[in-house]
């Protein structure tokens, strides 16, 4: 059968589906195996693909979603904040942030950030291998293309308030 190995990784032991002697199902067909084209969707209806690519795929989105969303709320606020400083260099390097990640296409930020991991990071000797790296990626573009969203959400919701409603806001405290 094929195997396919997770991004990263060249272990044997790193694949998405079983060997084909661990029993549970149906071994693992490739594209050229199922049929005509690859047009068989027989291998959706497998257990062994739910339990091996398919279920731990959708945990793994569920995580670093979840992560990226708390990491860029907090973030995101912080830079937000930081934008609507008086002080110049707080707010100029909060602009150039919030800018920078926000034309960054977040698949570019994530493949970018999963090269430094495996080119910088591993041989400096930063435990990041494997699944780990490539996670570790996912929720770095996410975090930083969405905290920089909300940043210049709140910068533009706080401009968008009339000047005596802001002035009544601090004024209250």
């Amino acid at each position: 059968g094929t195997k396919v190995t997770l991004l990263g990784t060249s272990d044997e032991s790193n694949t998405c589906f079983p060997p084909e002697d661990a029993g549970g199902g149906a071994p693992a067909r490739g594209a050229a195996e199922a049929g005509e084209g690859g047009r068989d969707l027989a291998v959706l209806f497998d257990p062994v693909t739910w339990q091996y690519a398919i279920l731990p795929g959708l945990l793994n989105t569920l995580q670093a979603a979840l992560i990226s969303i708390v990491t860029a709320t907090v973030l995101g606020g912080l830079l937000g904040l930081g934008r609507l400083s008086e002080f110049a260099p707080v707010r100029w390097l909060c602009t150039i942030v919030v800018e920078f990640f926000r034309s960054v296409p977040v698949l570019i930020m994530m493949i970018f950030t999963w090269l430094l991991i495996v080119r910088v990071l591993l041989p400096l000797g930063v435990p990041l291998q494997g699944p780990v790296a490539s996670l570790v990626a996912v929720i770095t573009g996410l975090t930083m293309y969405n905290s920089s969203v909300i940043a210049e959400l709140l910068r533009s919701g706080m401009h968008s308030l009339p000047r005596g409603q802001r002035e009544a806001g601090l004024a209250i405290g």
